[in-house]
């Protein structure tokens, strides 16, 4: 299926190699009839020596060799960090040469929005991150800031139902397909910023880091973290008759605070106990 015309992008690809560089401009006028696509092979550096004219843009597509410099502070990464700093820029595509993991999640922290290896670029792949970011883009354009709006989707999690809000964090309960079971998912819905720059996101890798060595069954077990384009999340265990400091608030009858203190991990937890 072809993109729509009506969501036609204004496209900058920023790409050294001339052969890749065609290939995305193909890709780019074949995929949207009436799209504004400019190409060059300078660098996002230079880019940003022009912000007026960064802002007519809505997506870049940037080419990046991670060879030489795989670090946070590679230049290419210095400079997607600076256009996230703006909410008015472009949504940043990396298209990478010599990438790892490390350089994915560096380059999603530093404010990319999608991130593709060029030994799997195409022009399904290509077509369908430049959509995603266009209505990502057009969702914030759109909504009000420090808010949590729209349905959230993660890959290998069927969500059943929204615990609580605050800010740009959700907590829902999802039954994974990994686990075949209800787990909680805290979720950071990710702004236009770099998340280097983001307290809530520090929060969430401060309680991972403090939750996930622990092991005691009055403590809800961490079972991942995941850092994506749209989404910062913690999957955990579920408790489902809530959580432990609303018990609290109240006389705990003996008989359930003499069974929590005395049921090991391997059998099932109060379900009252949950870290949230």
């Amino acid at each position: 299926m072809e993109p729509s015309v009506d969501n036609a992008p204004r496209i900058l690809i920023l790409e050294p190699d001339n052969k890749v560089r065609s290939s995305l401009l193909r890709y780019a006028v074949k995929g949207w009839q009436g799209a504004a696509v400019s190409s060059t092979s300078g660098t996002l550096t230079d880019a940003l020596g022009d912000p007026e004219r960064l802002k007519s843009f809505d997506v870049l597509l940037v080419g990046c060799d991670f060879s030489t410099d795989g670090t946070a502070e590679n230049a290419t990464l210095q400079a997607i960090r600076a256009v996230a700093a703006e909410p008015r820029n472009p949504a940043v595509i990396l298209l990478t040469t010599k990438g790892s993991e490390y350089t994915a999640v560096q380059a999603i922290k530093s404010g990319a929005f999608d991130y593709i290896p060029k030994t799997l670029l195409g022009r399904e792949q290509v077509l369908s991150a430049v959509q995603r970011a266009m209505l990502h883009r057009k969702g914030l354009l759109g909504a009000r800031g420090g808010t949590v709006t729209g349905v959230v989707r993660l890959f290998g999690y069927d969500m059943r139902r929204c615990l609580a809000t605050r800010d740009s964090v959700s907590v829902h309960v999802a039954f994974s397909a990994e686990r075949a079971r209800e787990v909680v998912l805290k979720v950071l819905h990710r702004g236009r910023g770099s998340l280097s720059r983001d307290a809530n996101f520090e929060r969430l890798v401060m309680e991972f880091k403090l939750l996930y060595d622990i092991n005691d069954h009055a403590v809800a077990e961490i079972y991942d973290f995941r850092v994506t384009s749209q989404y910062c999340y913690i999957a955990m265990e579920y408790f489902p008759l809530g959580h432990l400091g609303t018990k609290l608030d109240s006389k705990l009858p003996p008989r359930d605070a003499l069974r929590s203190s005395t049921r090991s991990r391997s059998s099932i937890p109060p379900a009252w106990f949950i870290a949230t």
